[in-house]
Order: C-alpha cells, then sequence, then structure tokens
C-alpha cells in the first residue's frame, strides 16, 4: 500500500497541471471577445487662465504665450452730466454745502407741490389752490413776514431759489396735461456766461379750471439769477429778480354736503358753492442779493 501512494499522488498532479491551463486560456479569449478595449484618451487642459479674468496663458507650445481678450464693454464710465445745486443759507451750512440734483423719474406722478413725499398738506382739492400744514411747524426765517402762507409751496421764495454749479448748460422741463384741461408747466434753465459767472431763469405755470364751480386756479411765477465769483472762491455774490403772480377763485365749498356724502350728481360742477364770483388776487416782486467774502484763504 505504501509503494501505490506515491504514483496514485503523482497521477492526481499530472492531470491537475493539464487542466488549469486549458481553463485559463479560455477565459482570457472569452474576456477579449465580449468587450473591446478602450481608446479614447483624455488630454489634459492646456490652458491656465491668469489673475486677470480678460487674459488667458497658453501653454501648449514650447513657449508660453499671454494671449488679451477684448476688454469689457460694459464697464461703466464716471458720469460727467452731474449737476450740483446749492441755496443761499451760508450762515447754517456754508457756502460749500450743495446738493446732487435728482434726474430720475421717481415720484413722478406726485407732481402737486403739496404731495410731495415728506409733506402733510390739506388743499381745497384743485392744484394751485390754498392749503394748510397739518403738521405745527412754526416759521422762524428773519424777516419781514405778511403772515400769508397758504399759497407759500405755489410762490418762489429768496430760500427756495436754487443756484448749480454747472460745466455745461443745463435745462429741466417738466409738462404736466390733466383732467379738465389741467396744465403743469416748470422750466429750469442755467448756464456759465463765464468760468466765474453764471446765469439762469426759473418758470413756473399752473393752470386747473378745477372740478366744482368757481375753483379755477392760474398761478404764474418765475425768477432770474445769477451767480458771480472770484477765481479764488473768496467773494461771491447772489442775486435774482423774483415775480409771484396768484389769480385763484373761491367758491366757500359746497352749500348742502348731503349731495357729496349721497354722491346724488355724477357732474361736480351742477352742485351749488356757497359763493359765487368770490376771487383771490396776489401779486409780488422783489429784488435780492448776498453777498460773501471769506477771511482766510483755505478752501
Amino acid at each position: 500500500m505504501q509503494k501505490k501512494f506515491p504514483a496514485i499522488s503523482g497521477l492526481i498532479i499530472l492531470i491537475l497541471s493539464l487542466c488549469f491551463p486549458a481553463f485559463a486560456r479560455e477565459d482570457t479569449t472569452t474576456y477579449l471577445q465580449g468587450i473591446s478595449p478602450d481608446t479614447t484618451t483624455l488630454q489634459p487642459d492646456t490652458t491656465i487662465l491668469s489673475p486677470d479674468s480678460i487674459a488667458a496663458i497658453d501653454t501648449t507650445g514650447a513657449n508660453p504665450v499671454l494671449s488679451v481678450l477684448t476688454p469689457d464693454t460694459l464697464y461703466f464710465q464716471p458720469d460727467s452730466g452731474k449737476v450740483y445745486y446749492f441755496y443761499n443759507d451760508f450762515e447754517t451750512r456754508g457756502p460749500g454745502f450743495t446738493h446732487l440734483n435728482d434726474t430720475t423719474i421717481t415720484g413722478v406722478q406726485k407732481y402737486d407741490p403739496p404731495l410731495q413725499p415728506g409733506k402733510y398738506y390739506a388743499s381745497l382739492g384743485n392744484p394751485g389752490l390754498a392749503h394748510v400744514n397739518m403738521v405745527y411747524k412754526p416759521h422762524l426765517k428773519s424777516g419781514f413776514s405778511f403772515g400769508l402762507h397758504s399759497f407759500d409751496e405755489y410762490m418762489f421764495t429768496n430760500d427756495s431759489v436754487k443756484y448749480y454749479w454747472v460745466g455745461k448748460p443745463y435745462t429741466h422741463l417738466f409738462y404736466i396735461m390733466g383732467a379738465k384741461k389741467e396744465q403743469n408747466l416748470r422750466v429750469d434753465h442755467t448756464q456759465n456766461v463765464a468760468s466765474w459767472f453764471t446765469l439762469g431763469l426759473n418758470f413756473r405755470y399752473v393752470n386747473s379750471p378745477g372740478y366744482y364751480i368757481n375753483q379755477l386756479s392760474d398761478n404764474k411765477n418765475f425768477v432770474i439769477k445769477t451767480r458771480f465769483q472770484t477765481r479764488n472762491y473768496r467773494y461771491m455774490v447772489l442775486a435774482n429778480y423774483m415775480h409771484n403772480k396768484l389769480q385763484v377763485e373761491e367758491n366757500g365749498g359746497i352749500r348742502y354736503d348731503t349731495v357729496f356724502e349721497q354722491n346724488i350728481k355724477t357732474s361736480r360742477d351742477g352742485i351749488l358753492v356757497n359763493l359765487q364770483n368770490a376771487k383771490n388776487f396776489m401779486k409780488e416782486d422783489s429784488y435780492y442779493i448776498k453777498q460773501m467774502f471769506k477771511l482766510t484763504k483755505r478752501p
């Protein structure tokens, strides 16, 4: 029995050595026939962006080449048309205090002066008529005053005149045509006659027949203004001629408030009022001059 064991072991080893190579060749052949090798090779990205987003470095060649792209055409240039203005209140703000003029159309629908944002006036219901401030605001300005402030929003005053710093002629034109033949016109023009001399004109016109009987408003205002200053900015003169003319009708309100509350009549011009022929007329002409001299040479 001991002599047969080596013979049997050798036979088993021979059989196994003949079987395994056959299995390996068969498996390799099946793999090559089922899946073809991938011939696609990804190339690395040869374009490297420099810190500047409008330039690129091409490294495909032996020597890197810097190629500059087209400049961005959406770059916003500084606005050369800005217009600045200031008022005559040197005592409180100083001559160097200026405001940037707003040329946008924000709030254009609120064209009536008493209805501007931040103002709380009650009016007689038609542009150009009397109004009263619902918020107490004392008049603390120096100088003579008639005590009548019911039309202040429709009149020019020395404190409301704008004096401009302009490099080119500047014109602001505003026109509104509303219901019942309402018209509202504003013209503000300023230009430099010389580098040290500025001349301007501001004109306003309000005309509105109104909705009720005897409610017409017809207001005209204009101011001619000028600014003179020396080349060293130490001496300045502000001057203007101002004209205010207001013609308005006063109806004293409707006679029977029930007609309004119950909305009996659709046409407002058929409702009876308390005053049929009352009118209010105001006219004002004035000259103004103000001088300033700086004792120091500092700006």
